[in-house]
C-alpha cells in the first residue's frame, strides 16, 4: 500500500510571479504556494489543499512572517533584492523564489543534484556577533547559491515555463503512455458526439478491455470523462479562435435566448466566418451562457464577456465584426435600447439583420390578420392537432382507418402559428394525404355508441367541415402557398445562403404569388375539379357554412407583405415610425445595389474596363478592407475573364467576397443549437451545468466526426499540463465489482449457466 502514498513531483508556482504559460487550475494542489511583497517578504496564499498541505503551509507561514533582516537597512535590502530578484525573506531568514517555484528539478535533474530545502522554505540564516559579520556571511551564502548548479537549473525551469517548454518536456517524458490515453480520449469523444452520459465511460472501457484492448488502469470514471470532455472542448474552441485572430478574418455573430429544461435563462451565441481554405462560409455554434435576466443591457454584457473570455479582443472586434443577427424580440431589436442598438453604439459599422425566417413568419401572420377567412382554417387544424396529440385512442383508430384505406398516415400539426412555415406545410400535406382516413374516422366516431352524445356531435361536426367544398378549396389554396413558402424557408435556413441569393429568392417568390393571384396553383386546380365533380379522394362533398378564401386577395396580400417585411435589414411593427423603416430599407437597397456588380446576369454585354470600380471601393470602405485598390484590380480581372467556365475568383478579390458571404441572413444556427441542447439536457439529465452543456453542444455540432478526430494533440496538451495518463501507477486504480458481495449464490449460478 505504500506505493499509493507516493506523491508525484509537481511544479510549484509562485503566485506573485506566475509564468504566463501556467494554468493554475491544471496543477495539483500539493505543496505550498507563497506570495511575496515588495520587500521580498513571504506570505502564504489562501488556496486550499490536502491535510499535508495545510501542515506544510502552517510551518512555512510561521517561519516566513517577518520583514527584511534586522542586520540590513531597508534601503540596503531593497538594493539587494533589486540585484537578485529571486531573493525572498521570512522571519529574518532568507530564501529563493526560483527554487521554490521549481519545487523539483524534474527532467533537468541529474545524479547527486537536488534543491536546498533551506532556500525553498526561507530558512537560510546568518552567523556572526555583529551586523557587519552577519551581512558578510549572508553575502557569501547568496553568492554560493547564485553560482550553484541547482539554482541555475531552477532559473532554467522558470524560464522554460514562461516559454511553455515544461508542457513539451513532460509530454515527451510520458510519450510511451499516449497510446492507451488516446483510446480513452476517443471513447470520451464518442460519448459526447452520441449524447451519452459520462457514467457510460466505465462500461465502454470495460467492454473494450473484455475484447482484449488495453485501455490502461486510470481515467476510467465519470469524473475523468467530464474532465477530458472539458479539456477537448476548451482546446478545440481555443484553436478556432486563434485561427480566426491569426488570419484576421471578418466574422459575424448571431444570438438568441431560450430557457433550459431546468428553467434557466440562457443565451446561445453562434458565429459565421469564411476560413482561408474554404469557398463557403462556416456557420457554427460558439458558446452557451447563462443569463442573470433578459434585459438588453444584461444580454449585451453577457454576449461581449463571453467573446472576451474565449479569446476575442475589443480591438479585433472593432476591426472585424461585420454582421449581427437576432430575432425580432423587443429586447433584441428595440430601437431605443435593444441589444442591436447598444451594440451599434460600440461598433457603428456592423450590419444588424433581423432573421429572415422570423420575418417570413411575420409576413404570413400579417396575411392571416388581413384575410380573416384563413383563421377558420387555422382553428380547424388546431382542433385536429389537439384531438390526435392528446388521445392515443384516437390515434389508434385513425391508424386503423388508414390501414383499411391503404393510406400511409402522416402526423397532423398546427398551421400558421409561431413555428416556421415548413411545419405548416407538413401539416397541410398530412391532411391532404390523410383526407379519406380522417373522414372515415370521424364517420365511425360519430356513430360509436360507446361515446356520449356530445362527443358524437363533435365528430359529426368535424366530418361536416371536412366534407365542405369551401374547406377543400381552402386546403388546396393553402397547400400551394405553403409549398412555395416552405421551399423559401428551407433555402433561407441553409448555411451557404448569401444575402444576394436570399434577395433573389424572395423577389422570385413575390412574383410567383403575384402570378398565383391570376392563375391558380396545382393543388387549387385539383380542389376546383373536385368541387365541380362533387367528390374528393372518394369522399362526397357538400356545400357547408365555411367561408372560402378569396385566392386573388390572398396571394396579392402575401406578395405585398413579403416585400414589406423581407426586403429590408429589419422589419419593425407597423406602429413604429415610418422614417425608421424607410432608413432600414434604404440601407438594404444601397447595400444590394453595390453587391449586384457580382451578379453576372446583370452585367452589360460589353462592360467597360472600369465597370463596378465605385461599388468595389464603396464595399471595401464599408467593411474596412485596406487593400481596396487590389480588390478593384481583382474585379477587373474577374470581369475581363467572362468566358471562364470554372468561375474562378482572383485572389485579390477573394477577401471582399468572403466578407459578403459572412453576412448573416438567418438565425437558423441558433435554433439548431437549441435543438442540440434539448437532446443533451433531457428530463433525466437536467442537472448538467450550462458550462458543461455548452462544451457538449460544441463537440456535438462543431467537432469533427470520430473518423476525423485525432486525439494525439489533445493528449499531449493534457499530459503537458501534468495530468495523469491512462497507465499512471502512483494512485489507486478503478474499483471494480463494488457490488460483488451483494450477488447471491442463486443469481451467480444462473450467470454461470447462461455465461
Amino acid at each position: 500500500m505504500d506505493r499509493f502514498l507516493i506523491k508525484r513531483p509537481k511544479l510549484m508556482i509562485d503566485t506573485c510571479k506566475v509564468p504566463a504559460s501556467v494554468d493554475d487550475e491544471d496543477h495539483v494542489k500539493s505543496g505550498t504556494e507563497l506570495k511575496t511583497n515588495e520587500l521580498g517578504q513571504c506570505e502564504p496564499s489562501s488556496r486550499e489543499g490536502t491535510s499535508d498541505d495545510i501542515a506544510t503551509l502552517t510551518h512555512v507561514s510561521d517561519s516566513c512572517s517577518g520583514y527584511f533582516p534586522s542586520y540590513w537597512k531597508k534601503e540596503q535590502w531593497l538594493e539587494k533584492i533589486k540585484e537578485h530578484e529571486w531573493l525572498v525573506v521570512g522571519k529574518g531568514d532568507i530564501g529563493c523564489r526560483a527554487c521554490k517555484s521549481a519545487g523539483t528539478l524534474g527532467p533537468l535533474k541529474s545524479q547527486g543534484l537536488k534543491l536546498s530545502r533551506e532556500w525553498i522554505e526561507c530558512r537560510v540564516s546568518c552567523f556572526g556577533d555583529t551586523d557587519e559579520k552577519k551581512r558578510q556571511s549572508i553575502r557569501k551564502k547568496i553568492f554560493d547559491h547564485k553560482t550553484s548548479i541547482a539554482h541555475k537549473r531552477s532559473l532554467e525551469i522558470c524560464e522554460a515555463a514562461k516559454k511553455e517548454h515544461i508542457e513539451k518536456a513532460t509530454a515527451r517524458q510520458e510519450s510511451a503512455y499516449q497510446e492507451n490515453t488516446c483510446r480513452v480520449f476517443r471513447t470520451v469523444y464518442t460519448l459526447a458526439k452520441l449524447n451519452r452520459p459520462f457514467t457510460d465511460l466505465p462500461v465502454l472501457l470495460n467492454l473494450q478491455s473484455e475484447n482484449g484492448l488495453d485501455v490502461g488502469r486510470v481515467l476510467q470514471s465519470d469524473h475523468s470523462c467530464a474532465d477530458i470532455t472539458d479539456h477537448i472542448a476548451k482546446s478545440m474552441r481555443r484553436k478556432l479562435v486563434e485561427s480566426i485572430i491569426s488570419e484576421d478574418l471578418k466574422i459575424g455573430f448571431m444570438i438568441d435566448e431560450s430557457t433550459t429544461v431546468s428553467k434557466k435563462a440562457s443565451l446561445v451565441i453562434c458565429m459565421k466566418v469564411v476560413f482561408p481554405k474554404s469557398d463557403e462560409a462556416s456557420s457554427m455554434f460558439f458558446v452557451l451562457v447563462q443569463l442573470a435576466d433578459t434585459t438588453a443591457s444584461t444580454i449585451l454584457d453577457t454576449f461581449l464577456q463571453a467573446l472576451y473570455d474565449n479569446g476575442f479582443t475589443r480591438e479585433f472586434l472593432s476591426r472585424n465584426f461585420v454582421s449581427f443577427a437576432t430575432d425580432g424580440a423587443s429586447n433584441m431589436l428595440g430601437r431605443k435600447s435593444g441589444v442591436a442598438t447598444l451594440l451599434q453604439e460600440m461598433f457603428p459599422d456592423i450590419i444588424v439583420w433581423h432573421c429572415s425566417n422570423h420575418r417570413l413568419e411575420l409576413a404570413v401572420a400579417d396575411v392571416v390578420e388581413d384575410v380573416s377567412a384563413t383563421n377558420e382554417m387555422k382553428s380547424f387544424f388546431d382542433k385536429l392537432y389537439s384531438l390526435y396529440s392528446a388521445s392515443p385512442k384516437n390515434q389508434a383508430e385513425l391508424q386503423e382507418c388508414a390501414r383499411a384505406l391503404s393510406i400511409r398516415l402522416n402526423a397532423v400539426g398546427r398551421i400558421l402559428g409561431t413555428r416556421w412555415v415548413s411545419s405548416s406545410a407538413r401539416s397541410v400535406r398530412a391532411v391532404w394525404q390523410n383526407y379519406a382516413a380522417l373522414v372515415q374516422h370521424f364517420e365511425n366516431a360519430s356513430k360509436d355508441t360507446s361515446r356520449d352524445s356530445k362527443q358524437r356531435a363533435t365528430y359529426k361536426g368535424l366530418k361536416d367541415r371536412l366534407n365542405d367544398t369551401s374547406f377543400v378549396l381552402n386546403m388546396g389554396l393553402l397547400f400551394d402557398a405553403l409549398v412555395e413558402l416552405e421551399e423559401l424557408s428551407l433555402e433561407l435556413q441553409k448555411r451557404s445562403t448569401t444575402l444576394m441569393r436570399a434577395h433573389k429568392l424572395i423577389e422570385e417568390k413575390c412574383l410567383v404569388f403575384e402570378s398565383m393571384s391570376k392563375r391558380p396553383g396545382e393543388h387549387f386546380l385539383i380542389s376546383q375539379q373536385a368541387v365541380r365533380s362533387g367528390e374528393f379522394k372518394g369522399v362526397a362533398l357538400q356545400k357547408g357554412r365555411m367561408t372560402a378564401i378569396d385566392h386573388t386577395r390572398f396571394f396579392n396580400c402575401l406578395s405585398i407583405k413579403m416585400e414589406q417585411r423581407m426586403l429590408t435589414t429589419r422589419s419593425s411593427h407597423r406602429a413604429l415610425g415610418q422614417s425608421k423603416q424607410d432608413e432600414d430599407k434604404t440601407k438594404y437597397q444601397d447595400l444590394l445595389k453595390h453587391m449586384e456588380v457580382f451578379d453576372k446576369s446583370k452585367w452589360p454585354r460589353d462592360p467597360d474596363i472600369c465597370f463596378g470600380d465605385e461599388s468595389i471601393k464603396h464595399l471595401c470602405a464599408f467593411f474596412r478592407i485596406s487593400q481596396a485598390q487590389g480588390a478593384v484590380s481583382g474585379f477587373r480581372e474577374y470581369v475581363s475573364d467572362m468566358s471562364d467556365e470554372d468561375d474562378k475568383v482572383p485572389e485579390r478579390l477573394k477577401q471582399l467576397l468572403d466578407v459578403l458571404k459572412t453576412l448573416i441572413i438567418s438565425t437558423a444556427e441558433c435554433e439548431r443549437s437549441f435543438s442540440a441542447m434539448n437532446d443533451i439536457l433531457t428530463n433525466i439529465r437536467n442537472s448538467l451545468s450550462l458550462e458543461n452543456t455548452s462544451k457538449l453542444i460544441f463537440l456535438k455540432t462543431v467537432g469533427p466526426p470520430l473518423e476525423h478526430f485525432k486525439p494525439e494533440s489533445y493528449v499531449r496538451s493534457w499530459l503537458g499540463k501534468g495530468r495523469r495518463h491512462a497507465d499512471f501507477t502512483a494512485c489507486r486504480s478503478k474499483q471494480t465489482e463494488k457490488n460483488k458481495s451483494t450477488v447471491t449464490a442463486g443469481k451467480k449460478s444462473v450467470w454461470d449457466l447462461l455465461g
